[in-house]
């Protein structure tokens, strides 16, 4: 039923705007000759933008029913004004939720509405002979840190804007995009036309250019846009130059990488190339080739720069020297494109290698100890964190193995497994937004997933399950409350797929964190005076605190932990920083008994010693305090074996 959308649909053609038959205006909406476009289009303009307004369809109980991966906006705002646009779409569960962007917006979320601020980039001003210069506002926006907000700046560029909307959905409120219901284009704005694509256009390519080229397939993501919905180029002109294109997310319509919470202009492929601080595609590198051909030494022949930046699947950046492997050579006769293999490469490759890692990040995070296993040749091994990079440290030989990807410092790490055998995935995560989390393959070091949170400013704790199929996360939201969430992980080792099961905000403070070894369902808190349980059930987490006692000082919880009997049996510790061991019942939620640590020498003293940590084993209980001892005690916790 949607064959009649491909390869695209130009909604204003299809719905007849011109007649306002299948569609509808209110307020001061006009159409008007743009000098720059040589054609008409439609202006809109009021001093209260919902009050004027350019309607598709014609009712809101109507429906476009436009299924489009990619929609394109043709626009110019009005300078010194402010201009809002209204997206319905449907997701495939049947659920409305309204897109809108403007540079009236800051950005919000709920789950039917998100709202998206637009950056209005100020342009280049003319001269009188055509030639352009910078404007006040150009050369303010130079040296910016972040793009103008607020009413658009008196010098504007026609811009295409290209939005994502499988991404906006997916990302943003977890829904899978249907359809289009309908879009309400309000003032303050000249708009020439939109239409929707699976294909990602890109306007800069012209026809004649890709077939030069060789670009015959939409894979690339570089297919030229058809000659009816693009801008009017003079002659001699750059398009860039004259127009803008905005893609959101930004310039990464397939794999986007994080997401954003703003609308704005980024660099294009020209500009990123000319800087050197950006990696450019095959097809990105033939357009810089064909722009550059007026620059060249030899006239008639086109060429690659020498120098090549690839950014592989992982995000790693590789800088190749090469000699040009694409060459268009012009005669008068035909056209003939020659495509070249052989690089030349500098020796030797890499040039640097990361040796050995001196020091360790244990501000923020913990490290980690697995005995000795069949895993490299039997020794035990250590993985701690210094700063982005991940060490994994075998005691006996001192020989590093490192896990390189993060961008920020790793503020968690966490295994699936930590007894009886090699841990096969470990889970690292970082500070910054984003809240990214990798999922590694231990043996190979190799990142098998990156799993990204909305909204997330960090992921401070990691815990697996003793599966491994369940991983618990716990951070902050960018209010400041604690982001709770729980990822399927059973699927990371076979094809690399991590998914949400559920999340939770809360206001409890959190410091530990761990999954039950029994229910995997089930999970364990702890923090400033509070002790929690928590479930997942229907994909809904809910959590339930631990009653404490009111004739004594229990202090902030520092640790917690499961004590295992039998196969179905499990106790429930956890310490405090007043000196206290509490013994919870997993099944009834309730205390059993207290412990008190206090010091010897001074026995009267009424705050007993500091617990930072403790775990149980079969034989013995460790604990570590701030007296700077490690003691081992019966599992009655009766008596201390030894202390070091």
């Amino acid at each position: 039923p949607t064959v009649w959308q491909h390869p695209y649909v130009n909604i204003f053609k299809q719905f007849k705007v011109e007649s306002w038959k299948k569609s509808s205006k209110e307020g001061d909406v006009t159409s008007v000759m743009d000098k720059h476009l040589k054609c008409t289009v439609f202006k809109i303009q009021g001093s209260i933008p919902a009050g004027n307004y350019i309607q598709l369809p014609r009712t809101t109980t109507q429906s476009l029913g436009l299924t489009g991966r990619f929609l394109y906006f043709m626009f110019k705002p009005l300078p010194s004004k402010y201009f809002v646009i209204h997206v319905d779409t449907v997701s495939e569960d049947g659920l409305v939720v309204r897109v809108s962007f403007s540079n009236l917006f800051k950005f919000k979320s709920t789950s039917t509405w998100l709202q998206f601020p637009f950056a209005c980039q100020p342009a280049k001003g003319m001269k009188k002979n055509n030639n352009p210069t910078d404007s006040v506002e150009h050369r303010t926006a130079l040296g910016a840190k972040t793009n103008f907000m607020g009413p658009a700046p008196h010098a504007q560029k026609w811009t295409v804007l290209v939005l994502d909307m499988h991404y906006i959905l997916s990302m943003y409120i977890n829904r899978k995009f249907s359809h289009i219901k309908n879009l309400r284009i309000c003032a303050n704005i000249l708009i020439k036309n939109c239409f929707t694509s699976d294909i990602s256009y890109d306007p800069r390519i012209s026809v004649d250019q890709a077939r030069l080229l060789g670009i015959t397939s939409v894979d690339e993501n570089a297919a030229p846009m058809p000659r009816d919905m693009n801008f009017f180029l003079p002659k001699s002109k750059e398009w860039d130059d004259c127009y803008d294109i905005v893609r959101f997310p930004l310039d990464t319509p397939t794999t986007p990488v994080l997401p954003f919470d703003a609308i704005r202009r980024s660099d294009t492929p020209l500009d990123a190339k000319r800087r050197g601080d950006g990696p450019l595609t095959s097809t990105q590198r033939k357009i810089s080739a064909m722009k550059t051909k007026h620059s060249n030494s030899s006239p008639g022949i086109i060429s690659n720069p020498s120098v090549t930046m690839v950014e592989s699947s992982h995000g790693d950046v590789h800088v190749f020297a090469n000699k040009p492997d694409i060459r268009l050579k012009l005669t008068n006769q035909n056209s003939e494109f020659e495509r070249s293999n052989q690089n030349e490469v500098l020796q030797p490759d890499p040039i640097l290698k990361l040796r050995k890692v001196i020091g360790f990040g244990g501000q923020k995070n913990k490290s980690l100890w697995h005995p000795g296993s069949s895993l490299h040749g039997g020794n035990d091994i250590i993985v701690y964190a210094c700063n982005s990079v991940i060490v994994a440290m075998e005691t006996a030989t001192g020989h590093q193995h490192f896990f390189i990807g993060h961008t920020e410092d790793v503020s968690a790490i966490a295994f699936n497994k930590m007894q009886g055998a090699a841990p096969c995935i470990l889970a690292s995560a970082q500070s910054g937004a984003g809240g990214i989390v990798r999922i590694w393959k231990f043996e190979s070091q190799e990142c098998l997933a990156v799993i990204r949170s909305q909204n997330a400013t960090a992921m401070n704790l990691l815990s697996f399950s003793s599966s491994g199929a369940i991983l618990v996360g716990v951070g902050r939201d960018g209010h400041g409350k604690n982001l709770f969430m729980v990822w399927d992980t059973s699927g990371a080792l076979r094809h690399g797929s991590v998914t949400v099961i559920a999340k939770a905000h809360t206001d409890v403070e959190i410091l530990r964190i761990a999954v039950s070894p029994i229910d995997d369902t089930r999970m364990l808190s702890c923090g400033r005076d509070n002790l929690r349980f928590w479930r997942v059930r229907s994909n809904q987490l809910r959590s339930c605190p631990v009653a404490m006692p009111t004739d004594r000082k229990i202090g902030d919880f520092s640790d917690v932990t499961f004590a295992r009997s039998d196969l179905n049996e499990v106790s429930v510790y956890a310490c405090t920083k007043a000196g206290y061991i509490i013994e919870v019942d997993f099944h009834k939620v309730t205390i059993r008994s207290i412990h008190k640590f206090t010091c010897i020498k001074y026995p009267l003293l009424l705050t007993g010693i500091a617990l930072n940590s403790i775990r149980f084993t079969e034989s013995f209980v460790a604990t570590c305090s701030d007296d700077g001892f490690l003691r081992l005690w019966a599992l009655d916790l009766s008596a201390a074996f030894i202390e070091a």
